[in-house]
């Protein structure tokens, strides 16, 4: 018996391991692919234990028949609460997802991350549009699965290189996404024979530019991570080269693809690494050497992709007549800046508790209609930042609750010196300023996932070397 359960538990490791490298290479292709993979996850995590599938199945079965998202994720959360608890209670504890989360504090900081989530169910009690609160709570029903999945999975999954494996997988699909992209811009361009379709919204093939920009700076972050470690990974000279190319290409796509954010996201990345390099390591030339590489390589990359730059340039007027303009007339490109004033507006009145995690179409809606925003209107926008968005969606509670996944993590990675965590979650900061990035699929999915399993890998490691340093003694 004790046999078949080792099995099983590594067969299980072995499933849990693969979903988690196909969702990470997935995740900057195919929306719908993500989606089953995370499905299949969770479907796993159900399998293991077959007394959650059972009565958890059957649940699934009663709520699916009333269409009720509410009673869905309310219940599964107390249901599988419940079973913990009597496994708890009948002296079953080191078969309980209670048990590790007990004796080992780093899970219960990750599964403190679907707190968020809980704010958008208690949205609902004073929400009146109930069908858009559930399309809302399955869109970001990733930030419930992800901290509860990496909070009780057994540590052997990640064993030796599974990390980077994952992070390296992330990579592989950001090159591919790419890759693709500009493949369908060159049909394009030998069609119709426009330049236009290397840039911005005509080169992203699966996702916004802006969604894939931000994918691309973290994949350069995890190679310069990758080669700040290269003695701890063992990586010879032809990785380095590799990667340097891979950074190399992937700087020049996010400056063609003209995302405003992508661009800032990627010179805050560059200045983290050379400060890295000059302060923590205290390599002064090689630190003045890459600031020199990296001016050059931007300054090129910008004199010769004209459009980006003209984008940029231009932005920079049309967001300063905007904020002049009191009529709240929207522009091609200063668009943002219009649904931010009209999202202060409607916050205004509901600074408090918000609107509810239902109704903040419904209101942005009024407001664009009052204010004769009619192209925010026809397009449904949202804020188009998601600080605003959770403001106006739960009141001070949210907003409070956004600043502090972010703000805690951050200070916990700076503490620690986990130079990935902190340049994922300015990555992130970044791009929610000007984006709702929890609204869509692309967005929660990418926090969700990676944020978790940055926080689990460092826990990890940290409780790792803290035994080591107690055995010494």
């Amino acid at each position: 018996m004790a046999s078949l359960a080792l099995m099983k538990k590594r067969i299980f490791n072995q499933i849990y391991f693969f979903l988690f490298m196909l969702l990470a290479l997935l995740l900057p292709l195919q929306k719908e692919w993500v989606v089953y993979s995370i499905g299949l996850i969770f479907l796993f995590w159900l399998l293991e234990k077959p007394w959650y599938f059972v009565i958890a199945g059957a649940y699934l079965w009663i709520i699916w028949s009333t269409q009720s998202v509410l009673l869905f994720v309310v219940g599964l959360i107390i249901l599988l609460g419940v079973i913990e608890l009597i496994q708890w209670m009948f002296g079953l504890g080191c078969h309980s997802h209670f048990y590790k989360l007990k004796n080992e504090p780093f899970r219960r900081n990750i599964l403190a991350f679907s707190g968020f989530y809980l704010l958008y169910i208690l949205g609902l009690t004073y929400s009146q549009n109930l069908e858009y609160a559930s399309f809302d709570l399955e869109v970001k029903f990733s930030m419930f699965v992800f901290p509860v999945l990496l909070s009780t999975m057994r540590k052997e999954v990640f064993k030796g290189k599974g990390f980077n494996l994952i992070l390296v997988l992330f990579v592989i699909g950001c090159v591919i996404s790419t890759l693709v992209s500009i493949g369908v811009a060159v049909g394009n361009y030998l069609h119709s024979f426009n330049e236009e379709v290397f840039y911005y919204r005509w080169l992203s093939y699966y996702h916004h530019p802006g969604y894939l920009s931000m994918y691309l700076v973290f994949a350069i972050a995890i190679l310069m991570w990758f080669m700040l470690k290269r003695k701890e990974l063992k990586l010879d000279l032809w990785h380095c080269i590799s990667f340097c190319f891979l950074i190399f290409y992937f700087s020049i796509i996010i400056v063609m693809l003209s995302s405003k954010a992508g661009v800032l996201s990627l010179l805050v990345v560059y200045m983290l690494l050379v400060a890295h390099i000059i302060v923590y390591e205290k390599k002064i030339i090689q630190g003045l050497v890459y600031i020199l590489l990296i001016s050059g390589m931007l300054f090129l990359s910008f004199r010769y992709f004209s459009y980006s730059l003209n984008r940029i340039i231009s932005y920079k007027e049309v967001v300063k007549e905007s904020i002049k303009n009191d009529i709240n007339k929207p522009g091609e490109e200063g668009d943002r800046v219009t649904l931010w004033k009209n999202t202060l507006e409607v916050l205004k009145d509901h600074i408090i508790f918000g609107v509810g995690t239902g109704d903040v179409d419904d209101k942005l809606m009024e407001e664009y209609k009052r204010n004769k925003v009619r192209e925010a209107y026809e397009k449904h926008l949202n804020a188009h930042n998601q600080y605003l968005q959770t403001f106006l969606s739960l009141g001070i509670a949210g907003f409070l609750a956004l600043m502090l996944v972010i703000i805690l993590p951050a200070f916990y990675s700076l503490k620690r010196r986990n130079l990935l965590y902190v340049t994922f979650l300015l990555i992130l900061s970044i791009n929610l300023l000007v984006e709702s990035m929890f609204e869509t699929q692309a967005g929660v999915v990418f926090y969700a996932f990676f944020n978790a399993l940055l926080f689990f890998s460092f826990g990890l490691k940290e409780q790792q070397n803290h035994k080591s340093f107690v055995a010494k003694f």
